[in-house]
């Protein structure tokens, strides 16, 4: 083999080598990019199903901390026994009150509406545990109009947990809500206790009980 004959050989040598080993490169190339790929895959994959577990365990967070705030609602633990009661102010003018039972400390306000759609507040303060909350005024008694009804339609009792420097048991809610009773929004929790419009006359009390979820007047004795 002449020496032009033998570098003919040796170039297309050269240049089958090249590309068995440029097409080798391709298939290396393409198996991790496909490797590369099945990887990204399979982190999405578990990125999703992590994030799958987070959204189930924060549900299951969500769910416990609304099963504790319901659980220390007010209207779970005992019947309030609201009461409302004449009171004589000045010997002259009379106010109707009213006032309940606690089964837990609370801080709470009243919220009274009429049937003009009025309303009016009275910051009740600090209920201890199994103790009657201190009266509060309801209306002026008898009403000027001199019906014998009452002009209030419904009381929003509010409740919040005690303040830390109260004197009664510390105990918060986890739920979120806020536990501020200074901020003048809604309560964390709130009962409705709607008031008949039936006579009342003096020194007659008018005991109430949460009954089957309803609040209402208690059966004579």
């Amino acid at each position: 083999m002449d020496v032009s004959a033998a570098a003919a050989v040796a170039a297309a040598l050269a240049a089958f080598l090249a590309l068995y080993f440029s097409g080798v490169s391709a298939r290396a190339a393409k198996a991790s990019a496909k490797s590369t790929e099945r990887a990204a895959a399979s982190a999405s994959e578990s990125a999703k199903h992590a994030a799958a577990v987070a959204q189930v365990e924060q549900e299951r967070r969500d769910e416990e901390r609304e099963r504790r705030h319901e659980s220390l609602s007010p209207h779970h633990l005992a019947p309030l026994d609201f009461k409302l009661e004449i009171g004589v102010f000045f010997k002259e003018d009379g106010l109707l009150f009213g006032s309940f039972y606690s089964p837990r400390s609370y801080r709470v306000r009243a919220i009274m509406h009429d049937h003009e759609g009025q309303t009016k507040s009275a910051d009740v303060g600090l209920v201890r545990a199994h103790h009657r909350s201190n009266s509060f005024v309801v209306e002026r008694w008898p009403p000027i109009n001199g019906a014998d009804c009452p002009r209030t339609t419904m009381i929003r009792l509010q409740f919040w947990p005690p303040r830390a420097d109260d004197d009664a048991e510390a105990w918060t809610c986890p739920c979120g809500r806020p536990t501020d009773d200074t901020s003048g929004g809604p309560g964390h929790w709130e009962v409705c206790i709607n008031v008949p419009a039936v006579p009342v006359t003096a020194k007659k009390d008018l005991d109430w009980v949460y009954r089957d979820g309803e609040y209402g007047r208690a059966p004579a004795d």
